[in-house]
């Protein structure tokens, strides 16, 4: 089935509202900027350079869609949507792009991991742990 243009409209919003306003790595960027000025820049910023992203990763989709369609047997392996460009890498993607499309995925995922748990381990260690520090240190400094 088809999904209503409005759908993508809603849930993109609330997607990037989520992303930008709440999102760790995101707050960290917007919070190190020297002026509110430099943060509302980079925020811009990244937001007409992830348009431009997003566009390509639809046209991945329409082109491969179009594949498939021309396509039963890619379908039929993939035997679900999700599964589409796992299938099609794996079988028409040649062995060497192959390669560094599988390198680009895991760096991808470590990329993101690493930004995940290094903003974690800040807000752990600034709003935690150095409070708890800073209060044994005084209550020892009493004795």
């Amino acid at each position: 089935g088809s999904m209503p243009f409005w759908a993508f409209l809603f849930g993109g919003i609330c997607l990037y509202m989520s992303y930008y306003g709440t999102d760790q790595s995101q707050v960290q960027r917007q919070l190190a900027s020297k002026t509110t000025d430099d943060a509302k820049k980079t925020l811009i910023f990244n937001g007409l350079c992830r348009f431009p992203l997003t566009l390509l990763y639809c046209l991945l989709g329409w082109t491969l869609g179009s594949y498939a369609a021309e396509n039963e047997e890619l379908v039929q392996l993939a035997m679900k949507p999700d599964y589409l460009v796992p299938v099609f890498v794996l079988l028409k993607v040649p062995v060497g792009a192959r390669a560094i499309l599988f390198a680009a995925l895991l760096s991808a995922a470590m990329s993101s991991l690493d930004s995940a748990l290094n903003s974690l381990s800040a807000v752990t260690m600034e709003d935690f742990l150095l409070p708890t520090f800073r209060a044994c240190a005084r209550k020892g400094g009493d004795d």
